[in-house]
């Protein structure tokens, strides 16, 4: 499978960015973690996913558009963010 990160925009004043975290399986089936953030939910754009080492993820992403950090996941806590999903309810 695939795994993705995504950034989402809230159209407020300052806008608001999340992120989630997106599965991709060999047949499509697509899971995606709850929303999280870096810093803070303002300014905040995912800009690349890598695997970093054995056992953990590297993401790049600025803040406030005008600085670069990376964060650093271990590939159990992700795991653990995909199963912690609340699904919203659609009727």
């Amino acid at each position: 499978g695939y795994l993705f990160i995504i950034h989402q925009v809230y159209y407020n004043s300052p806008r608001k960015y999340i992120h989630r975290f997106v599965w991709l399986s060999e047949t499509f089936e697509v899971k995606f973690t709850n929303p999280f953030y870096f810093t803070k939910a303002e300014i905040e754009y995912t800009l690349s996913l890598s695997e970093y080492k054995n056992n953990y993820f590297a993401v790049t992403f600025s803040y406030n558009d005008n600085s670069a950090h990376i964060g650093i996941f271990n590939k159990d806590t992700v795991d653990s963010m995909f199963k912690k999903t609340i699904l919203p309810e659609y009727n």
